[in-house]
């Protein structure tokens, strides 16, 4: 299973589970668990594709899923065995074919790192008078510009890490990549 999908994009992968071929009748359960409370679980049976096992999802019905991080797991069921074959993390973004003008679609990092930035800029007008703030939907209080400093850094690397690994998945080379080149001296 990838690392992300949109709502409303089709899900279409093909599975390999060693020894527990669809042909010989195990069938692939997927179930993805929402971290947000009050999000619904989503199980998906995959069908047989040969000796693997084919998962699809057609467009319509992942428009409806909850935009949130989930954990997932894959198991094979078969006359009663079950086994867990594999586990991840997916991210379901929201759909932006259908989002309402004004939603933020902003990643978690890019929206702390702005909202921290911001806090420091009200830190630095009010020469650190003002030292709680309001930090997406939690409040925060800094005991010292450093601290907040260290924040920001934390936020920075993990907007960096985002921004590579989405240079990566678009086929983009990384940008921490250092080219040299040796010569003979003369």
């Amino acid at each position: 299973m990838q690392d992300e999908l949109i709502a409303g994009d089709s899900l279409n992968f093909l599975t390999t589970t060693p020894g527990y071929s669809a042909a010989d009748g195990w069938v692939l359960t997927f179930r993805l668990i929402p971290r947000t409370a009050g999000n619904s679980v989503i199980d998906i049976t995959a069908v047989a594709e040969g000796d693997d096992h084919r998962t699809s999802v057609a467009a319509a019905v992942t428009g409806t899923w909850a935009a949130d991080s989930y954990s997932w797991a894959g198991w094979v069921d078969k006359a009663g065995e079950q086994y867990t074959v594999q586990t991840g993390q997916i991210v379901v973004k929201p759909n932006p074919r259908t989002v309402a003008a004004g939603a933020d679609l902003r990643s978690l990092p890019r929206k702390t790192l702005d909202d921290l930035l911001a806090a420091r800029s009200v830190w630095a007008s009010t020469q650190g008078r003002t030292r709680r703030y309001k930090i997406g939907d939690r409040e925060r209080e800094f005991a010292s510009a450093a601290e907040l400093n260290a924040e920001i850094s934390f936020w920075q690397g993990q907007l960096a890490e985002e921004l590579a690994a989405e240079r990566l998945a678009a086929g983009r080379p990384s940008l921490n990549r250092l080219h040299v080149r040796f010569t003979r001296p003369r």
